[in-house]
C-alpha cells in the first residue's frame, strides 16, 4: 500500500458543495491511496474502501481497478503474488 500526497479538481473545478464556483479551478489537497492486492480480494477490498470511505458529500473519492501483470520485490528477487505479501 502507498499513500500519497496529491492536488485534484473534479466536477466541481474544486469548490465543495456550498461554495459559489468562481471561474477559475482550485487544486485541492487529498490522498491518493493504492493497493495491490490477489485478484481473489479485489471485491472485498472494494467493498471495504467505499464502506470506510463513503461521506455522503461530492468529493469523497474514487475506486479504480487496474490490472497488475506482475511484480517483482527486488531485494529478495521474488515475483508475483509472494512479492506482494
Amino acid at each position: 500500500m502507498s499513500v500519497i500526497e496529491c492536488r485534484r479538481f473534479g466536477r466541481t473545478r474544486g469548490f465543495l458543495e456550498n461554495e459559489e464556483p468562481e471561474e477559475t479551478l482550485r487544486l485541492l489537497l487529498e490522498i491518493k491511496v493504492e493497493i495491490v492486492v490477489e485478484e481473489d480480494d479485489v471485491e472485498r477490498f472494494i467493498t471495504l474502501i467505499k464502506n470506510l470511505a463513503r461521506t455522503g458529500t461530492i468529493g469523497a473519492g474514487n475506486i479504480f481497478v487496474l490490472p497488475v501483470e506482475d511484480a517483482l520485490r527486488i531485494s529478495t528477487d521474488e515475483v508475483g503474488a509472494s512479492a506482494i505479501r
